[in-house]
């Protein structure tokens, strides 16, 4: 096979994409969630030391963020790893959805 007829395969097989950019635009997207995420943290650590109070507003963030990546890559990849921690995540979004309801409901004085 020569050298040309290589590269048309491999143009079709791609469709003529930029694969360093497109390499590039996941990588990005993976340290701007990662920043979004420690931000979370952060904001999180910030409201608990000054505050004494826990929002869970940041942990629906920051669980629902890693349950929709381990979903994608478990829906895509089929690798049982992936699975796991996508129910586990997905479980952990739920808990912190259900905590952010309850606590603004629990602070007034509805649930005591």
């Amino acid at each position: 096979m020569d050298k040309e007829k290589i590269l048309e395969m491999s143009r079709r097989e791609n469709k003529n994409t930029d694969l360093v950019r497109k390499e590039t635009e996941v990588r990005a997207a993976d340290i701007a969630g990662g920043a979004a995420i420690l931000l979370c943290i952060i904001f999180r650590a910030v409201e608990q030391v000054f505050f004494d109070r826990p929002c869970f507003g940041y942990y629906c963030i920051f669980t629902s963020y890693l349950a929709a990546s381990f979903v994608y890559r478990a829906v895509k990849l089929k690798e049982r790893k992936y699975k796991v921690f996508a129910v586990v995540w997905s479980f952990a979004a739920l808990l912190s959805l259900a905590m952010y309801i309850v606590q603004p409901v629990k602070g007034s004085g509805a649930l005591s």
